[in-house]
């Protein structure tokens, strides 16, 4: 029985907070970007890429960037939520 609660804790917990982490990453950049509420049908394709690391860091990183930028200078910003009136 111990067995078994230890194996449930080292393999499915730290599962669950990796898909947790990655679900909560990629619906706050769709959501930073959008400016309104999305669904998995907006933010799977970051949610995939950033799962898949090496890769997906790759082309997720400039979108970041964008966003840092629009933080820094509002005057660059693409999207219109992220305008300061």
């Amino acid at each position: 029985m111990a067995t078994a609660s230890l194996y449930f804790h080292f393999t499915y917990l730290p599962l669950y907070c990796l898909f947790f982490d990655l679900n909560f990453i990629s619906k706050s950049l769709a959501l930073a970007e959008t400016g309104k509420p999305v669904s998995f049908y907006d933010y799977s394709g970051p949610f995939f890429l950033i799962w898949f690391f090496p890769l997906g860091i790759w082309f997720v990183q400039p979108r970041i960037n964008r966003l840092y930028a629009a933080v820094i200078n509002p005057a660059d910003c693409i999207g219109s939520s992220l305008r300061s009136e």
